[in-house]
């Protein structure tokens, strides 16, 4: 059985976009803040989904579920938001975040949920570096913002998810994670800058000729 002690959890995220042809760009800068204590507590787990040290190489998920064969999902609070976010985002809200294996990986999709309007998800699409050390243990990695019904563009975006502990042991450490995004460009506005492009060349051939 797992044992798991409670643990306060931290989030943030910035955003920044282009505008795509359809969908309204993200302003650059926005940020969404959200924290909660978890009930359930959290944990890195190994394979068995036994809670493990910071540093030890085994542990390969992210877990909320205390004594249950998931790793379970947590409720979040938005604690603040700025920019394009604080237009979408005028009240207290809530949101879902999943436990997650980062070794081996594959695609979580979505990380984590907020319950907007539009509806807020993020899709953790790949695992750029893992830390660990005796007090403290960390995830950096990349993924996606998605808004439903699609008002905003597809915003891509990096994270960091940092655990710290004073020893490092299980189910005693502090939980945080940031995430910020960077514009991903529609097809659509590809297509009309590629037609711009076209245009300023033909243009530039008939002055030639």
């Amino acid at each position: 059985m797992k044992t798991i002690r409670n643990l306060t959890v931290a989030f943030a995220m910035v955003a920044a976009a282009t505008a795509g042809a359809a969908a309204a760009p993200l302003d650059p800068g926005s940020t969404i803040n959200f924290s909660n204590a978890f009930g359930t507590g959290v944990a890195i787990v190994d394979s068995s989904q036994t809670p493990v040290a910071l540093n030890d190489p085994n542990g390969v998920a992210v877990d909320f579920a205390a004594a249950t064969d998931s790793l379970g999902s947590a409720t979040v609070n938005v604690t603040s938001v700025t920019g394009t976010f604080a237009s979408i985002i005028a009240g207290p809200t809530t949101g879902t975040m999943s436990g997650f294996v980062f070794d081996p990986f594959a695609a979580v999709t979505p990380l984590y949920t907020i319950l907007s309007t539009p509806l807020i998800t993020f899709d953790l699409t790949a695992i750029t570096q893992i830390t660990r050390s005796a007090t403290s243990f960390s995830i950096d990695g990349t993924g996606i913002f998605k808004f439903t019904p699609d008002d905003y563009d597809d915003t891509a975006g990096t994270f960091s998810f940092t655990t710290q502990s004073s020893d490092g042991q299980p189910g005693t450490f502090t939980l945080s994670f940031s995430a910020n995004a960077s514009a991903v460009p529609e097809p659509a506005s590809l297509a009309l800058l590629g037609a711009g492009l076209l245009g300023l060349g033909l243009a530039r051939a008939r002055r030639k000729a």
